[in-house]
This record gives structure tokens, sequence and C-alpha cells, in this order.
């Protein structure tokens, strides 16, 4: 399609920006021009707007890790109903008598994939690689870096199994890829979305025994998840806790944000 028989248009739309219309309508690679300092200039200008967003503190403006600056939209609670399916996580019982039965239970639809031999947790691949995940020696003797994993599910989605780690004090999860063996740490249980090409983690523990934040992530077909960005509480930065997310189609995610005293349901949409 031709450029040309836009120029005028442009040129109407740029000439009050402008010293001389006529030239800019005339012209096509000036017109061009002025519209693509016009949008570098716009650009520049949302940038200035979004740092100062930041630096002033505002609550629904945060710079992710991948410097993408997101925004939140407070929205009501039956909204967030509305916005589709909970997620049922799996959890396992307290008790760890009971937790060793219920994680036998969950081995039993995977056919000699997981399984478990005392302290170890062992799979294999869909290329027939062994992983394994071994509990830390005991509480007492690991304290800090004690690790034990207990199988949670098959999230077949996203081709990765799904592990609970829990710690001297504190938890979060573990993905292993069914193809590579590939192992990805998750600060919460990953709700997955509807077309199964991304999952979103979010978690706010008060007692500050776990990560507290929220991740993006990227599942490429027959390749292992790849953070998109994540913002995550640390000595320096506040993060965004959150809690229960789920997605609204395909294009954003919607949660409730955790405050100390009240909280509020938010949504956050993704490019």
């Amino acid at each position: 399609m031709s450029l040309s028989r836009y120029v005028p248009l442009l040129g109407l739309l740029l000439a009050s920006c402008y010293s001389n219309p006529s030239t800019i309508k005339s012209d096509p690679t000036l017109a061009l021009k002025t519209a693509h300092k016009a949008v570098a200039d716009s650009t520049r200008l949302q940038a200035i707007k979004d740092s100062l967003a930041i630096l002033a503190g505002a609550p629904d403006t945060f710079r992710a890790s991948n410097k993408q600056v997101l925004r939140l939209q407070q929205v009501s609670k039956a909204q967030y109903e509305q916005a589709g399916i909970p997620i049922l996580e799996r959890t396992l019982p307290a008790d760890s008598a009971a937790a060793v039965a219920t994680e036998k239970a969950f081995m039993k639809t995977e056919a000699n994939r997981v399984w478990r031999s005392a302290d170890t947790l062992f799979f294999r691949t869909n290329t027939g690689l062994i992983i394994r995940l071994q509990d830390g020696p005991t509480y007492q003797d690991a304290e800090d870096s004690y690790e034990g994993y207990r199988y949670l599910a098959n999230l077949a989605a996203i081709q990765q199994w799904l592990v609970e780690v829990g710690q001297w004090e504190g938890r979060h999860y573990l993905l292993v890829d069914q193809q590579t063996g590939q192992k990805t740490k998750l600060i919460s249980y990953p709700v997955i979305s509807p077309d199964h090409t991304r999952f979103a983690c979010a978690n706010s523990d008060p007692t500050g025994y776990s990560l507290d934040g929220l991740q993006l992530w990227k599942k490429p077909v027959g390749k292992p998840p790849q953070l998109l960005w994540q913002r995550l509480s640390n000595a320096s930065q506040a993060g965004i806790a959150g809690l229960t997310p789920r997605w609204e189609k395909n294009n954003a995610l919607l949660f409730y944000q955790d405050f100390t005293i009240a909280g509020r349901y938010v949504r956050l949409r993704l490019p």
C-alpha cells in the first residue's frame, strides 16, 4: 500500500505543531520525520512520567525486572470472581505420615515416570534422563539450607512436573521439565493462561520466610519455561505482594493485592 495517499492526512494532523503546514503536506519525507519525532517525544514523556510515579511511590505503577513499567487497575470482587475458573491447588497434609500417603497417591498416575525411594524423588523424562531430588539431611543438621521435596502434580498443559519444596522455614515450588529435566524455581503455585503459553505466580507471606511478589513466565512448546519478568520484595524495594491470581482471557491477570491492613482486587494488563 502506497504511503503517499496518507501524507495529506498526516500533514493535517501535524500541522498544528509545525511552523509551515503546507511544507509537510507536500513533502512525504518531512512528514515521516515529523511523525517519528512526535512518537519519540511521546515515548520519552511517558518514560519520564513513569519514573516520577515510581519515585513518588505510586501504588499502581511499578518497574519489573526487565525494566518494563506496569500498572495496576483496581477492580471489584465480582469482576475478579468472573475472571475465570479458580485454580485448584494440590496440597499435602501437615502430618508427615499423611503427606507420604498423599504423595504416593499423586504418583500412581505417573506410570513409572515419577517415584520415590526413601528421601529421594526420581523423574524419568521423555528422553529417558533420570532426575533426582534428594532431601537435606535433617532439619536439625541442615537448618536454613534444608530442602524437602514432595511431588504434587503433572502439569500436562505446560509439560512440567510440580514439586513442593519445604524448607526449615517457608517453602517454594519447583518445576521439572518433562523433556529436558531442567528445574525451575517458583515463588508460588503456577497459574497457567488459557492458551497454555504463559503462567503466573503471586505470593504474599507476612512472616517473611517466603518470597513476596509476582512472576510472569513464558512456556515455549517443547522447551523449558523462560522468565519474562518478576518483581520481588527485598531489602531495598517493596514487592507487589499478591494472592490467588486468575487469568482474564490471555492478556490480563487479576489477583488479590495484599496489604498489611486491607487488600484489594486488581487487574494487570499484559502485552
